[in-house]
């Protein structure tokens, strides 16, 4: 169960690996991953702010 997760650190290795598979296939950055029904809960991958 991963819906406790709040940072990628919190994932569990096969779902960072796959967030970053998933970045690499569609060639865009992902910025935010929903790990369950609530609004709290999101896991950022990646500041929404970048240079």
């Amino acid at each position: 169960d991963i819906s406790g997760a709040r940072t990628m650190d919190d994932l569990p290795a096969n779902a960072r690996d796959y967030v970053l598979a998933l970045e690499k296939m569609s060639g865009t950055r992902i910025s935010a991953i929903g790990v369950g029904p609530g609004r709290d809960q999101v896991v950022q991958v990646r500041d929404l702010i970048e240079d």
